[in-house]
């Protein structure tokens, strides 16, 4: 080995080159790439003719009613367009001819109905009773001899000062949603690269390449290259996947962040990387055991379904941050990378427990890593019939340690 450079190293320098250069890299990055980007822009192209209005015709009813439902409609975050139709059969034809949404037909002082093609939206059918309700109230004020701009100023809605007495306590709305998001990254991005990490070592294994390898470099740097090369990769296809899709997302105003999003994604890349340092090894080593390629699944099966516990746990805490069982569960090395930051996306815990968590779970990965090394160099050299998980932790190989 020429100069300083690691056996680890140059693994991991290797791995880079050979999963940039390999076919099925280069089509899953742009898989995802597309994919991603496609989920964010095609609800944005296809998804209607992009105009949000709703129509409503008005039949008789006091002076003003359009502009009260108009205005009602904004208080339930609804874009009202109400305007004036000449009759009660004029405006049902509207509706069954879909000019409009509804129809508001007005007879006498208490009367009124509602005529829609199938059901009437709980949103739309608050705003027209309050729309009612507030051109009924001018109209009388009106005619008890108010003035319009008194009439105005009492059925104005006043303005609202909002104090925080302890902002600290009050995430922001939408955290939830990104804390979910983020498990879900991570549980596809961690069991996408453990996977690939164990289907590595299983070809070198099964096409012998590891033993040329093994003539010059020792087993723990062969597992901890190919686990740091293969990690950078994944952790690259991950940034070239999210990035496009999150610009095309904010250019077209797909989304709307709430304010702790870049925090979130910012912890969720620090527990990606503690992640997959702790399951990387695991995998590897798992996979040095198998007798034929077609076997990873098999042996990686109980990680699998770890990393899955990990999302569900991750998903609740989400919705439940402060739950004692969440917070239980952030802590413990195996679900941490995955519960963590959805309880840190809620703001949930503080820096104490972040960095306790943090050091709990690279303290367990440095100890997977170790045992892993283990099983990889008892496992990597024994070729033909798959060899069990007992054997391999006593070391029990023939061609020595």
């Amino acid at each position: 080995m020429s100069g300083r450079r690691s056996g680890a190293g140059l693994v991991a320098e290797r791995e880079i080159r050979e999963y940039a250069r390999s076919r099925s890299f280069r089509i899953t990055t742009i898989i995802l790439l597309i994919a991603s980007v496609a989920a964010v822009t095609l609800p944005a192209v296809f998804g209607g003719d992009g105009s949000d209005t709703t129509d409503v015709a008005v039949a008789g009813g006091p002076p003003g009613l359009t502009d009260a439902i108009a205005a009602a409609g904004t208080g339930v975050g609804l874009e009202l367009r109400a305007r004036g139709i000449g009759s009660p059969g004029a405006a049902e034809a509207a509706v069954a001819d879909e000019s409009v949404d509804a129809a508001v037909v007005v007879s006498g002082e208490s009367a009124a109905r509602v005529v829609v093609r199938s059901e009437l939206p709980d949103d739309l059918g608050a705003a027209i009773s309050q729309g009612l309700s507030l051109a009924r109230v001018r109209a009388a004020l009106g005619g008890a001899g108010v003035t319009p701009a008194r009439v105005d100023e009492l059925t104005s809605p006043p303005a609202v000062d909002v104090s925080v007495i302890d902002p600290d306590r009050s995430p922001p709305s939408g955290d939830t949603g990104i804390g979910v998001l983020v498990a879900v990254v991570l549980y596809v991005a961690l069991l996408l690269a453990g996977t690939m990490v164990a289907s590595g070592v299983a070809e070198e294994k099964t096409s012998r390449v590891s033993e040329v390898l093994l003539a010059s470099l020792r087993p723990i740097d062969l597992l901890v290259g190919k686990v740091a090369g293969i990690g950078l990769m994944s952790l690259a296809q991950l940034l070239v996947a999210a990035a496009p899709a999150l610009i095309a997302a904010l250019a077209i105003g797909a989304v709307d962040l709430p304010d702790a999003t870049a925090s979130a994604l910012g912890w969720g890349l620090v527990w990606f990387v503690a992640g997959y340092a702790l399951y990387a090894a695991a995998y590897g080593a798992l996979g040095a055991l198998v007798g034929r390629q077609q076997e990873v699944g098999q042996v990686t099966a109980p990680l699998a379904m770890l990393l899955l516990a990990g999302y569900l746990a991750g998903a609740y805490a989400a919705s439940e941050p402060d739950a004692t069982l969440a917070a239980t569960l952030s802590f413990l090395p195996p679900l941490s990378p995955l519960v963590m930051p959805a309880r840190i996306a809620a703001g949930a815990v503080g820096p104490g427990e972040i960095v306790l968590a943090l050091a709990l779970t690279l303290a367990s990965a440095a100890a997977i890593l170790a045992l892993g090394a283990r099983i990889y160099r008892a496992g990597i050299v024994q070729t033909g019939a798959r060899i069990s998980l007992r054997t391999a932790l006593r070391g029990a190989s023939p061609r020595g340690a």
